[in-house]
């Protein structure tokens, strides 16, 4: 690791002030230092602002340029100045620690005020964890640009510095970064990251939990972009290792994605007691998240069986949840389903008012996802009360978004509903649609037997029944 040596507010005061009765400009320091034949003597106008105003690391090449430059005798105030020790590179690693422990427990403010009083030259070893709490500190604040700046600095300095003492901050930050590309809809970057995370990871050094992180997070992308035979062979996985998994929140994730997944395989019964064995566990832990995340997917096994009283119970047990979570977009995700519930109890004002809710949370939280489905739901809704134009525009709106954001599954099956309605009232439209189901279909099947004219409209005349929330 490079020499550097921490430079006190006292010691930088001193320089400072012997810098100004030689009537020497800080430009003067820098100009002079690039003219050296040692580069490690090189600083930037910023570099002398940062030595003078102290507590920061320097390199001890520049330090010693520094004051041999302005006649300033380091070793005649070592003595005065040193009596306490000064900070080390442990320490430093100590304080970095305790404020990224604050950043996450405690107070995300009072963490960045304390961040912001560390100053390190730029290759400094430990800049590369300033960046990543930076980043951090703007993921919190939802400051999604600036996250990913300061996420992606932290991984070129981590990459390019020549002895890291990383502890796998590398692929923390490569999560971190499929986590901003996750919130804004963008699924197969965040898949990109997952994968570079994964290739960095190294189970030799500390904060093992996050290759865990990083293959659930992968589950939960596949998932949500309908790949769901590899989500599936991810999470089998994991699941025979699921006890050797230090995180109390993937172990229940475990549990939420494998009955998630049985459902969308329209294995409800087989999903009921994985829901069951998450709950009870996210109730002793206190997840309130998973908690609510769990209810909805048991309700969801009960919708499908037909249990509407069950299903309703669970819905509601869920919603009880919505002043306790942090993920709001899960009551987006308990309103769809409630509004799947009233649909097939017929109540359709009630579906209708449940699941414009769930549209106005969802854009609340640019959650595109939910909002697809919100949207679907609501068109079926229309639907049932022959409210055709305005089942074509949400079902439109909902195709709008999974062209951008979804998967051709997804286009497939939202096309396939516009088709059906449209072929009540529209038979412009309803040509356009079925003409876009084959090709969709084709990319489907990747030139392999397409579905006949007599297939597709067998398949529309199913168009009116409740959406899967997938």
């Amino acid at each position: 690791m490079r020499g550097t040596i921490f430079v006190s507010p006292e010691l930088g005061a001193m320089i400072q002030q012997k810098r100004k009765e030689l009537g020497i400009r800080q430009e003067d320091v820098a100009l002079t230092s690039q003219e050296e034949a040692n580069p490690e003597c090189h600083m930037s106008t910023a570099t002398v602002s940062n030595i003078e105003r102290g507590a920061c690391q320097v390199g001890k090449a520049k330090l010693e340029f520094f004051c041999n430059y302005i006649g300033f005798d380091l070793d005649n105030v070592a003595d005065s100045l040193f009596k306490n020790p000064t900070p080390t590179e442990g320490d430093l690693k100590l304080k970095l620690m305790a404020i990224e422990n604050k950043l996450s427990l405690v107070d995300a403010d009072e963490a960045w005020n304390e961040l912001r009083q560390i100053q390190l030259e730029k290759d400094h070893p430990y800049q590369a964890w300033v960046d990543y709490l930076t980043g951090k500190y703007y993921q919190f604040k939802e400051k999604w640009t600036q996250a990913q700046v300061h996420y992606t600095k932290a991984i070129h300095r981590f990459e390019t510095q020549s002895d890291p003492d990383e502890n796998n901050l590398c692929a923390t930050c490569y999560h971190e970064l499929s986590y901003v590309h996750y919130r804004l809809n963008e699924l197969n970057q965040a898949l990109t990251y997952i994968q570079k995370g994964l290739d960095v990871f190294d189970p030799q050094q500390d904060r093992n939990h996050i290759y865990s992180y990083l293959l659930i997070h992968q589950v939960i992308c596949l998932e949500k972009l309908n790949r769901d035979t590899e989500a599936l062979k991810i999470l089998e996985s994991m699941w025979s290792k699921r006890h050797t998994i230090e995180s109390s929140k993937v172990r229940l994730n475990l549990y939420q994605m494998r009955a998630k997944l049985l459902n969308k395989l329209k294995q409800y019964e087989a999903a009921i007691p994985f829901a069951f064995q998450g709950l009870e566990k996210a109730r002793i832990e206190q997840n309130h998240n998973l908690s609510m995340e769990l209810w909805i997917t048991l309700g969801e096994s009960y919708l499908h069986l037909g249990k509407i009283t069950a299903a309703e119970r669970c819905l509601q047990a869920a919603l009880d949840l919505k002043d306790k979570i942090s993920k709001k977009y899960l009551i987006a995700s308990s309103y769809t389903q409630l509004g799947l519930l009233y649909l097939i109890q017929k109540k359709y004002p009630a579906a209708a008012s449940v699941l414009t809710k769930a549209i106005s949370v969802s854009k609340e939280i640019n959650d595109a996802f939910q909002q697809m489905n919100a949207l679907i739901a609501l068109g079926e809704c229309n639907e049932k009360q022959k409210q055709y134009q305005l089942a074509k525009q949400n079902f439109e709106q909902a195709l709008q978004l999974a062209k951008k954001h979804g998967s051709v599954l997804q286009q497939w099956d939202i096309t396939m509903r516009l088709a059906g309605c449209c072929k009540r009232f529209d038979p412009n439209s309803y040509q356009k649609y079925v003409d876009q189901f084959f090709e969709l279909n084709h990319q489907l099947t990747k030139g392999g037997k397409n579905m006949t004219q007599i297939e597709i409209l067998s398949k529309l005349k199913y168009a009116g029944d409740p959406p899967n929330d997938g």
